[in-house]
């Protein structure tokens, strides 16, 4: 599709076989596509807060009476 995913969901394809009829190795584009596949990769990832969990927090605070 237009984010370079195949029909297998989470599996993308970047490299010559995205283009068509072109015989040399068109490196420049390549790369411009690879980036654009960077971005969107990296929009779609949900990073959750980073923070310690209450739980072990007391049990750090118990341990150092």
């Amino acid at each position: 599709d237009e984010n370079m995913q195949t029909d297998i969901g989470n599996l993308y394809v970047c490299d010559h076989s995205l283009m068509s009829d072109v015989m040399i190795t068109p490196t420049f584009t390549l790369i411009c596509l690879a980036k654009r596949l960077a971005r969107h990769l990296t929009a779609s990832l949900q990073v959750p807060p980073a923070r310690a969990p209450r739980r072990l927090e007391v049990v750090a605070r118990m341990r150092s009476r």
